[in-house]
């Protein structure tokens, strides 16, 4: 691993580098079984691209709804699941939100990053125009939210400079970003810029660029992350401190790329509650 690789790399800065991806997967793996075996109304595998073989949602909740949480997982746009991110489900349900968990197309040089990108936004138009037509009578309350890559997914979603998101963009009220990853041309000469193919010109066009938020629509932004993150994520998400008025970042310390997702399952951690007093105010 290059040293730059090693600076984006989740896992060697974490609590525990020898265990957390047996720990994490275990972990995040119970948390669907336990949803599964809930009574939370579910529907699984619902496809926004027949052609596609991950372009499909689940829905945690009832569908007849005033409020969606929209959620994107993440994985450097290489590997990850819609249904291991489902930790946010538990407490955003005690607030009456059903979670539509999105996945996408996994970007390589022949599935290029931009085309993942446009992929999940078509799902976000998808999910939205279906919750829509659902409750219709309704003025339907919008929160997307991300993990890692989801994250800069789910900002990619508020960007009013694309034609495509002006269908939905304005559709959303607020937005949780947990860990993310938002500028990318560092990445390009990175192990994972290499397997994703990601040129200078991809990187550039699908960067989120925190210096003009003004690009972005605004609406309440909470972005988290944790003192033990990936070097270059957190320098990231630093940039989010006294950015503008509309946006609040939390750092959690002691905390990593992985515990900032999976505490949002405990209804009595410090994280879990933050994000349910955001959840209330939006």
């Amino acid at each position: 691993m290059s040293d730059l690789t090693q600076l984006f790399a989740c896992i060697p800065h974490s609590k525990n580098p020898a265990n957390i991806e047996i720990e994490y997967n275990l972990e995040i793996d119970k948390i669907y079984e336990d949803l599964k075996n809930s009574d939370i109304p579910r529907e699984e595998d619902i496809a926004y691209d027949e052609k596609g073989t991950h372009t499909k949602i689940d829905i945690w909740g009832p569908q007849k709804t005033e409020k969606l949480l929209i959620m994107i997982h993440g994985g450097y746009w290489l590997f990850g699941s819609r249904k291991k991110c489902l930790a946010i489900v538990k407490p955003a349900q005690k607030l009456g939100y059903t979670v539509a968990s999105i996945g996408y197309d996994f970007a390589d040089q022949k599935h290029p990053l931009p085309t993942t990108i446009e992929e999940t936004m078509r799902g976000i138009e998808f999910t939205i125009s279906r919750f829509s037509s659902l409750n219709p009578s309704s003025n339907l309350h919008i929160v997307i939210a991300g993990h890692s890559v989801g994250a800069h997914l789910a900002l990619k979603s508020l960007d009013k400079t694309s034609a495509r998101n002006s269908n939905f963009s304005t559709k959303i009220h607020a937005a949780y970003l947990i860990a993310g990853l938002f500028e990318l041309s560092e990445l390009v000469a990175t192990d994972y810029g290499r397997q994703l193919g990601l040129t200078p010109e991809h990187a550039q066009i699908c960067s989120c660029d925190l210096n003009h938020l003004e690009n972005f629509q605004k609406i309440p932004i909470f972005a988290t992350c944790g003192t033990m993150e990936a070097p270059k994520l957190y320098e990231q998400n630093m940039k989010f401190k006294n950015l503008a008025e509309n946006v609040r970042l939390k750092i959690y310390e002691g905390e990593d790329h992985f515990s900032v997702l999976t505490y949002l399952n405990d209804v009595d951690s410090e994280i879990c509650k933050d994000f349910m007093a955001f959840l209330r105010n939006v």
